[in-house]
């Protein structure tokens, strides 16, 4: 619940189709809906780990927290670090740039 003010101003600012779902949905809702995701886009919390676990492509946007110690495992989840540390310096053009490097790349650089 206290995550919902973040995750509208990023769903908002990312420029790209997103549903928001922060602070609606209940643990089991969450992994029902994460295995039907094309990506998962949340903060370094359980939805993420879930999301990972579930082989959905996953960004986690990580603040003050070290991804290195605490990132989703899986083949498809990556991450983002906010600049400081501040999740309020992070901006979802941002999210928006590191989603299309990692999962959305140029049609020539598939090979």
């Amino acid at each position: 619940p206290g995550d919902t003010q973040s995750a509208e101003r990023v769903a908002t600012g990312i420029r790209l189709p997103c549903v928001n779902l922060a602070g609606r949905t209940s643990l089991l809702e969450d992994c029902a809906v994460l295995t039907r995701c094309a990506v998962f886009v949340g903060n370094d919390s359980g939805a993420g780990h879930m999301a990972a676990a579930l082989e959905t492509a996953t960004l986690t946007v990580f603040g003050p927290t070290d991804p290195l110690r605490f990132h989703p495992w899986g083949s498809r989840a990556a991450w983002v670090v906010a600049p400081g540390g501040e999740l309020g310096a992070l901006t979802g053009g941002t999210v928006a740039e590191r989603l299309r490097e990692q999962f959305f790349p140029p049609c020539g650089a598939l090979g």
